[in-house]
């Protein structure tokens, strides 16, 4: 398991950012993480639920 940075640390949270941000139209190809990074991967999994959860699927 990757060591997440200190911005997350710090109370950033790239899962909850991502899902925000699908709700507020930042397409997925605009992470603003690291590509390959802890918070990249956690932030792609919170817009990919917001997508779910738009369409329904989510669980």
């Amino acid at each position: 398991m990757s060591r997440l940075s200190d911005a997350y640390l710090e109370g950033v949270n790239p899962m909850g950012q991502g899902i925000d941000d699908h709700a507020h139209g930042v397409p997925r190809d605009d992470c603003p993480y690291s590509p390959d990074s802890a918070e990249a991967k956690a932030w792609l999994q919170g817009w990919d639920h917001g997508e779910q959860a738009e369409s329904g699927e989510a669980t």
